[in-house]
C-alpha cells in the first residue's frame, strides 16, 4: 500500500532543512529518485517527469495521503507501475521557498549548505543512495551533493544547468522573479546569493568524474536563462563520464519537451543500472536529432504498452 510522509527540518537534524513530499511506494524498492528544483521553484515542478518514473502525480505525504495506490497505470518512461515495483521518488522545497523553513541571513543560503540539506534529507529517509536530478539552481545543488557524498548517488541528470556569478542569470529574468510574489524577499535574495555565490572546484569535478556514476546534462538550445555554452563546457569538464543532450527548447525543457526530457533519464537510470562503461555512455547517440530522438520515444513507449 502506498504511503508517505512530509518531514520539517526540525526532524532531520540539519540547518534549517527543506520539507519533503514522497511520490511512489514505501516498499523494498528498485531505486529512488531524489530531484531538486530551481530559483524560486518548489516541488511541484517536476509533475511530468514525476509522472513519468511513478505513473501518478499525486504526493503521498503525511498531509496529502492517497487512499489508493496507484497500481496498474502506465508510466512513460516505459514501464507500468504495479503495488509492490517500489518505485520511490522525493521532490523537495529548497530552503527559503514552499513548505520549507526561510532563513533570513543571505549567509545561510549557498549550494554547499543547500546540498547539506539535502543529504540530511537522504539519511533522514533511509536512503543508502539514489539517482539524483536537479534543474538549474537544483542542478548547482546536485553538482554539490554529488561531489559532497559520491558514494549516494547512483546517477545524475543536469537540466538547464549554469555556473555562478552574477551574470549566471539575466538582469530581466531576475527582476521578474522577484517581482512575482513566488517567495518571500527573504527566500528569494538567499536563494539568488547561493546562485551568485556557486562554484566548481577542479577538485570537486574530478571527484564527480571520478567516482563511478554515470552524468547526463540536459539543455534546451534556445534557453536564454542558463547559457548553453556553460552546459557545454561542464559536459567537457566532466568527461568521459558525461554525456550531453541538447533538445528544442529554453529553460523550462522538462515541460516543452517531457517526453524526450523523460527518455534521456530512462538512458540514464538503464545504463547506470547495467554498468555501461563511462566512454561508451558519453559518446551514446552523440548525433542523435530531437527528431530521431522523439521517434525513438515514441517507438520505446509503443513496444512497451504492446508488451
Amino acid at each position: 500500500m502506498a504511503s508517505g510522509f512530509s518531514t520539517g527540518d526540525a526532524d532531520m537534524g540539519a540547518p534549517k532543512s527543506s520539507s519533503s513530499l514522497i511520490w511512489g511506494f514505501r516498499v523494498p524498492y528498485v531505486c529512488s529518485f531524489f530531484l531538486g528544483v530551481g530559483l524560486a521553484g518548489t516541488h511541484d515542478s517536476w509533475g511530468p517527469q514525476i509522472k513519468g518514473l511513478t505513473g501518478a502525480v499525486e504526493p503521498n505525504d503525511e498531509e496529502e495521503a492517497p487512499t489508493e495506490t496507484v497500481g496498474g497505470e502506465s508510466n512513460t518512461l516505459g514501464e507500468e507501475v504495479r503495488e509492490g515495483d517500489g518505485i520511490e521518488v522525493c521532490c523537495f522545497d529548497n530552503r527559503g521557498v514552499g513548505r520549507s523553513s526561510v532563513p533570513t541571513e543571505k549567509s545561510d543560503y549557498t549550494t554547499t549548505i543547500m546540498a547539506e540539506d539535502a543529504l540530511a534529507l537522504l539519511d533522514h529517509l533511509g536512503w543508502k543512495n539514489a539517482h539524483v536530478f536537479g534543474h538549474s539552481m537544483g542542478a548547482m545543488i546536485a553538482c554539490k551533493l554529488a561531489a559532497m557524498a559520491p558514494d549516494r548517488i547512483c546517477s545524475l541528470a543536469l537540466l538547464n544547468v549554469t555556473g555562478g556569478g552574477f551574470e549566471c542569470f539575466p538582469k530581466d529574468y531576475v527582476k521578474a522573479i522577484s517581482s512575482s510574489g513566488m517567495q518571500s524577499n527573504y527566500g528569494f535574495e538567499g536563494q539568488l546569493n547561493a546562485c551568485w555565490t556557486h562554484n566548481m572546484t577542479s577538485k570537486e569535478l574530478e571527484t564527480i568524474r571520478s567516482s563511478g556514476f554515470l552524468v547526463t546534462i540536459i539543455h534546451g538550445r534556445d534557453d536564454i536563462i542558463a547559457q548553453l555554452d556553460h552546459a557545454r563546457r561542464l559536459a567537457k569538464k566532466l568527461q568521459p563520464v558525461a554525456r550531453m543532450v541538447e533538445l528544442h527548447g529554453a529553460h523550462l525543457v522538462s515541460h516543452e519537451r517531457p517526453e524526450e526530457v523523460n527518455l534521456a533519464l530512462m538512458e540514464l537510470i538503464k545504463a547506470s543500472k547495467s554498468k555501461l562503461e563511462p566512454e561508451e555512455w558519453s559518446h551514446l547517440a552523440e548525433s542523435e536529432s530531437d527528431e530521431k530522438r522523439a521517434d525513438k520515444y515514441e517507438s520505446k513507449r509503443d513496444t512497451d504498452l504492446v508488451t
